[in-house]
């Protein structure tokens, strides 16, 4: 709930079960301030699918593994 906070999220969870795709997607923004690219975001006239949560989680593991590879290739610069 704090990083939520710290990030502008507004909101309180109980548990990780409660942590959608979206919640981790911006939690991920907020923390990296960065926009993750291909990003499927709701709009109000069109239903938010399984598919589409299954779609951004994938996105955000991608997105994660190349900061990841990124962070590890300059850590390994400097040493």
């Amino acid at each position: 709930n704090d990083l939520l906070s710290r990030v502008g999220v507004n909101l309180t969870i109980q548990s990780f079960e409660e942590c959608v795709s979206l919640l981790w997607v911006a939690l991920a923004e907020g923390l990296l301030n960065q926009r993750i690219p291909n990003i499927k975001r709701p709009v109000y006239y069109e239903p938010f699918t399984e598919q589409d949560k299954v779609h951004n989680m994938e996105q955000l593991l991608l997105f994660l593994s190349e900061v990841l590879q990124i962070l590890l290739l300059n850590t390994n610069r400097d040493k």
